[in-house]
């Protein structure tokens, strides 16, 4: 036996060329007779075993004629290069291989070679020698010698009696008579053997001598033979593949990276994975062929077709398992977009949002404006949006599974909706009345107001009041607001007295839930504290009757009709003179940049008409700047002139 080695192919080239220059003088090619056959093998455990029991007791020369072109090239995959005496050259197919000549392939190539009664499968990155083939009368016996990488030699049919096929490695010897089986080179000095069908007679050896008793193989065990030691184990069952799913079809969209990932799990003892991956179920040309570790999933690009996979274990001692039943999946390029259809679309919250529903068919994805909507199970979806952020058109984009998708725009006319301040709480501005929908998200809103009051013509407490007052607001996400306004007064008696200083603290808390629709509806309430001394001639703070916090809760009610709103509101006042409160209001848009308004209220007085009165208003909207004028005309005779400007809204 040849000391085992990995050889590449130029020193595989420079062994034979040394082998050929000691033939002799003659010429003769190595091979042509069995006197050179034995010279060659030097005494191997493989040529001893070949020609030990032919027809003993004859001289060699004339009981064993060997055999030259006796191998055949079936199918060749990638790059195949035959090596021998002529140096190194592609190995075409259907090519007639001859005794001493190595066949060796690259690391994604594969060669078929049909070789006596067998087919022998090289596998990539391998290296395989044509050792001799031999006959005597009706025994026939045939020797591979694998350098390194790995061998599957398959007999379909039980070998005749007297026929003999064999693989060897660096320390054993397969031989077989009808099989399916693989010899394995993994690393120099070893050899393993690996059955996957019927019977197979390993014989162990070093240095060309046996070493032990041959051991039989059954099907679905293994060897593992080293230059000193022997392991001897079943075959690990193949991983279990995870995805793709047998049938499966992955779809792409054109011009999309089709990466496929191959995954599976594989029992603890396994160090490997072989993958093959071929376009026909026989796997008679595989795409790829290769090893991998063993949790480790793959990734790579297909173009389009149908692919079938299987996956085989290395355990850990280099034993290579059986393939596990082969899974198929194709790879498809859909070009279609999803279909999507607009139902129907409305305005609400009198034009502040925007109500839109359809059907999304194969659709995945949907996105309306900016804000993702899921779908329900038929492909139906229903969206609303603030029109403020869309200036009369929504896009709507849908995308399916593999990443088509349709862009679609709906155009819609905002009609001239009223347009309003909100002061505290909402109760300033257009109208005297909350508006039932509080800032939206989490706005910040300032403004500045300015009043002036003039007593009625028969009051006996004839004074004039000028009010200035900050108000401060804030959203509460879309579930109301919280405001603040802090007034200054100042009242004028006559022509001679004048009284000044801070009115009272009114703070404001607003809750209602989002309303898409046209009606909306929040409970508020009021808390004022007086700041000023009290005197008996003046009340700064007007509303507040003594030194006294009074509380004011209710309800406020909101229908938008564009181009109307319509408000209502309710309320109880508790401290001082408590009682009902009550107020109708109306908004009308004339035009985008102005509102008309007129509301009637009604406070909580022991003398009706002093309460009571009629708040006309007018709104104008001049880009970022918002400025309202209005009145009051009390029953009894009292009217109020007002100015508020809204100075920024975040």
């Amino acid at each position: 036996m040849k000391t085992p080695r990995r050889l590449c192919f130029p020193t595989l080239l420079l062994l034979l060329l040394t082998v050929a220059a000691s033939a002799g003088a003659e010429g003769e090619r190595p091979g042509d007779s069995l006197q050179e056959l034995a010279e060659r093998a030097a005494g191997s455990l493989e040529l001893d075993f070949l020609l030990g029991d032919l027809e003993a007791g004859a001289e060699p020369r004339s009981v064993a004629v060997p055999q030259s072109d006796w191998a055949r090239v079936s199918l060749t995959r990638g790059r195949v290069i035959l090596l021998d005496d002529a140096g190194e050259r592609p190995l075409p197919d259907d090519a007639v291989l001859t005794t001493g000549q190595i066949v060796g392939t690259g690391e994604v190539s594969s060669t078929v070679l049909a070789v006596s009664s067998a087919r022998v499968t090289l596998q990539p990155d391998s290296a395989l020698r044509l050792e001799a083939r031999v006959e005597s009368g009706d025994v026939g016996r045939t020797l591979l010698e694998l350098l390194y990488g790995r061998a599957r030699a398959v007999i379909e049919t039980v070998l005749d009696d007297g026929e003999e096929f064999s693989i060897s490695g660096p320390t054993a010897v397969a031989l077989v008579r009808g099989t399916d089986f693989e010899v394995a080179v993994p690393r120099p000095g070893v050899t393993t053997v690996a059955v996957h069908r019927g019977v197979v007679e390993v014989i162990p050896h070093f240095d060309g001598r046996p070493r032990g008793e041959p051991i039989l193989l059954e099907a679905g065990r293994g060897i593992v033979v080293g230059e000193h030691d022997q392991v001897l184990r079943e075959l690990s069952a193949p991983p279990e593949p995870r995805g793709p799913e047998t049938g499966e079809e992955l779809v792409f969209a054109p011009g999309a990276p089709r990466r496929i990932e191959l995954a599976w799990s594989a029992a603890e003892n396994v160090e490997r994975v072989r993958l093959q991956l071929a376009e026909d179920a026989e796997f008679t040309s595989t795409l790829r062929d290769e090893m991998l570790p063993a949790g480790a999933p793959v990734r790579f690009e297909l173009p389009t077709g149908q692919y079938h996979w299987r996956l085989a274990s290395e355990d850990d001692v280099g034993l290579l398992g059986p393939f596990g039943s082969a899974r198929s999946f194709s790879v498809a390029v859909d070009d279609v977009p999803p279909e999507l259809r607009i139902e129907g679309w409305e305005l609400g919250s009198g034009g502040r949002a925007i109500v839109v529903w359809g059907r999304a068919d194969e659709a995945a994805h949907l996105v309306v404006g900016s804000q993702p909507v899921p779908l329900d199970g038929d492909g139906s979806f229903r969206a609303t949006l603030p029109t403020e952020l869309y200036d009369g058109a929504v896009p709507l984009i849908v995308r399916d599974e593999v990443g088509n998708s349709a862009e679609h725009r709906l155009v819609y006319h905002l009609p001239r909706l009223p347009l309003g301040l909100a002061g505290p709480g909402g109760a300033s501005g257009l109208t005297s009345l909350h508006f039932a929908r509080g800032l939206e998200a989490w706005d910040l809103r300032a403004g500045l107001g300015a009043e002036l009051s003039y007593p009625a013509a028969d009051s006996v407490d004839p004074h004039r009041r000028s009010r200035a007052e900050l108000n401060l607001a804030v959203g509460l996400g879309g579930w109301g607001e919280l405001a603040v306004e802090t007034p200054y007064s100042a009242l004028v008696y006559g022509e001679a007295q004048t009284l000044a200083g801070m009115g009272d603290l009114r703070l404001t808390a607003k809750v209602g839930p989002p309303a898409p629709d046209d009606f909306a509806y929040a409970v508020y309430s009021e808390l004022e504290l007086p700041t000023a001394e009290l005197n008996d001639n003046a009340d700064l703070g007007p509303e507040t009757p003594d030194e006294r916090a009074v509380v004011t809760s209710g309800v406020a009610l909101q229908a938008d009709l564009a181009p109307f709103t319509l408000l209502g509101n309710l309320d109880y006042r508790f401290g001082g003179d408590g009682g009902f409160g009550y107020g109708l209001g109306a908004v009308w848009a004339a035009a985008d940049w102005i509102s008309l308004s007129t509301a009637f209220n009604g406070e909580p007085d022991p003398d009706f008409n002093s309460g009571a009165r009629i708040t006309p208003g007018v709104h104008f909207g001049l880009g970022d700047l918002q400025l309202n004028l209005h009145g009051a005309l009390y029953l009894d005779g009292r009217t109020d002139l007002g100015l508020d400007i809204i100075l920024f809204q975040l």
